[in-house]
């Protein structure tokens, strides 16, 4: 999943109806870019 689309199910997770799994891979590629970002810092 890419990052445009985890940032884009997160934000919406309250409006829209996503599958639990869907959520949940986002929040998981959402975390792993932030801390590859620290990282890279």
């Amino acid at each position: 999943m890419k990052k445009r689309v985890a940032k884009k199910i997160l934000k919406n997770k309250e409006t829209l109806n996503y599958n639990k799994g869907q959520v949940a891979k986002a929040e998981t590629v959402m975390a792993r870019y932030e801390r590859n970002a620290k990282a890279e810092a």
